[in-house]
């Protein structure tokens, strides 16, 4: 559909009009899910290591 848009001449709006919103958020939602997460992002919290290592030391 995309290829036959660009040969017709469309503009790149009008290519976007004509496919279905649900096609987008399906783009959106494999690169959110594939794209890398940020460095730390995972990383405890200063209150979470606290009680991290009162449970290890018991201090």
């Amino acid at each position: 559909m995309i290829k036959s848009g660009i040969v017709a001449g469309l503009k790149p709006d009008e290519i976007r009009d004509m496919v279905p919103k649900d096609t987008w958020l399906v783009f959106s939602g494999w690169s959110e899910a594939h794209s890398p997460k940020k460095a730390g992002s995972d990383a405890m919290t200063a209150e979470q290591y606290r009680e991290l290592v009162e449970r290890v030391d018991g201090n």
